[in-house]
């Protein structure tokens, strides 16, 4: 958080406080304070939890290519011998064919 930030963040907990009714039991420093290690934690554990994600992510984007590659192999030896023709319904050239077999989608077999 940069310096502008910080001001912004005071002046907004400063006016929480004034704004209390009943006023806290501590005073102003004692409440700021307090108010400021809370941002400091949340900070610190959304950036963990952030991390966290992105590792999960990478990790997930990882098995997910390894499957892929599994799909693509079974769909180069697949012999395609059962395939569906799937018209396109606006009359454009998106038909394709699909092999019920592996999955596999392509214009012409």
């Amino acid at each position: 958080m940069d310096q502008k930030q910080t001001v912004e963040i005071i002046k907004n907990i400063i006016a929480c406080y004034n704004s209390q009714e009943p006023k806290p039991r501590e005073d102003l420093a004692t409440y700021l304070g307090k108010r400021l290690v809370d941002i400091q934690h949340i900070e610190k554990d959304r950036f963990r939890i952030l991390e966290k994600i992105i590792a999960l992510k990478r990790q997930h984007r990882q098995e997910l290519d390894i499957e892929d590659k599994k799909l693509r192999e079974l769909n180069n030896i697949c012999p395609h011998y059962s395939l569906t023709y799937h018209p396109d319904p606006s009359g454009n050239n998106d038909s394709y064919y699909r092999c019920s077999i592996c999955g596999l989608e392509q214009s012409r077999f």
